[in-house]
Order: structure tokens, then sequence, then C-alpha cells
């Protein structure tokens, strides 16, 4: 329960990011940010939070959580170019978003107890 509530977190987290990155970038594309959500957040839950995070601490954690988040916004857009949104834009805010987002997310799952670190 406790794993489903911190990905439920994060599917919100990740999926206001989505929108405000596509918001920013240029149109909204609702399939876009749904299914770069649905990727982004376990990818993410899983990668930084519980492998990275322990290890090397939250702000290594949360560029890497902005950096997978990025790639995966890259590579959905690259795949389909008839979405009129600007690539370049989109990715650098929405990796810029999910970073900040997941740096303050890490502190609630650290003082929670889910997470503990190495003290990094």
């Amino acid at each position: 329960m406790r794993t489903a509530r911190v990905l439920l977190v994060k599917i919100v987290l990740t999926l206001g990011a989505a929108y405000l990155a596509a918001y920013l970038a240029g149109g909204i594309i609702w399939t876009l940010i749904i299914a770069l959500t649905l990727f982004a957040a376990p990818a993410n839950y899983v990668l930084a939070d519980l492998i990275m995070l322990p290890a090397v601490g939250s702000k290594a954690a949360s560029l890497v959580d902005g950096g997978v988040a990025a790639l995966l916004g890259f590579f959905m857009l690259a795949r389909d170019p008839s979405l009129h949104l600007h690539t370049l834009r989109f990715v650098l805010v929405f990796g810029l978003i999910v970073t900040l987002c997941e740096y303050f997310f890490h502190f609630y799952l650290q003082s929670a107890g889910r997470i503990t670190t190495s003290g990094k």
C-alpha cells in the first residue's frame, strides 16, 4: 500500500509536469501527456527513488529523474513527427520541472521513512 501511494503521488507530479511543459511548448497533447506519465513515473520510481536515492542522495537522484523524463519525452516526440510541439523546449522544460519536483519529493520520502539515504 505504501508503494502504491508513493507511486500515485509520483504519477500526479509527473502528470502536472508534463501538462505544464506541453502548455509552455505550444500545445496540449493529451495522448503524449498521459503516455509520458505512465512510462516516466514508474521508470523514475524504480531507477531514481529505489536505486539511486538510497545510494547517492537526493540531488543526484533528482537529476536522474529529470534526465530520464526528458529522454522519454524526446523519444515519444521523435517517434511521431506530426505532433505540433516544440520538441527541444518541451524536453528541457519537462526535465527541469521533473527535477525540481523530485528534489522536494525526495524530502517527503525521507521524512516519511520510506527511503533512507547513505547521508550524501
